[in-house]
């Protein structure tokens, strides 16, 4: 069985980031975005990680389509592949 894992955009802080805590003690590795709190995701990652799984935050600013789509791009090939 294939491990899975969970996407969250805005996965660091407030609501984003207990989702991302509650995933992760169901066992999915997160994957989550940040803007602006990088901070706060090197400290979520390291939390998600301490449960024993794994976690990666990526820097998007999703207001910006092109960005956007070199992003989920990104996600796509590394995770869903």
């Amino acid at each position: 069985m294939n491990k899975k894992t969970a996407f969250i955009t805005g996965g660091s802080t407030r609501l984003g980031r207990e989702i991302s805590l509650v995933l992760a003690s169901m066992g999915l590795d997160i994957v989550f975005t940040y803007h602006s709190s990088k901070a706060e995701s090197i400290d979520t990652c390291r939390e998600i990680k301490s449960s024993g799984v794994q976690a990666h935050a990526f820097y998007a600013d999703l207001e910006k389509v092109e960005e956007q789509l070199d992003f989920y791009r990104e996600i796509f090939e590394r995770y869903l592949e």
